[in-house]
């Protein structure tokens, strides 16, 4: 399937720094691993998990926090 889609200056800044940063070859496999990382963490959250970034070192964790994908808004919608 074709996909096209419509992108400001700074979002393709950010495509741009991620296909350097992570290696990946085109902007295919950014929206693939994206798409990936996307369904797997809202799986984890389903299952009552946090997503989160863990400082081993300091033993302390970070919640994720991006627009649209907060645990606890949609966890407390199905609880009322």
């Amino acid at each position: 399937m074709e996909l096209q889609i419509e992108i400001d200056n700074r979002g393709l800044s950010i495509l741009n720094g991620l296909k350097k940063r992570s290696g990946l070859a085109g902007y295919k496999e950014i929206l693939n691993t994206g798409l990936t990382l996307l369904d797997w963490a809202l799986r984890q959250e389903a299952a009552g998990k946090v997503i989160a970034a863990v400082d081993e070192q300091k033993q302390m964790y970070m919640q994720v926090a991006l627009e649209g994908f907060d645990s606890r808004k949609r966890h407390s919608k199905g609880r009322r």
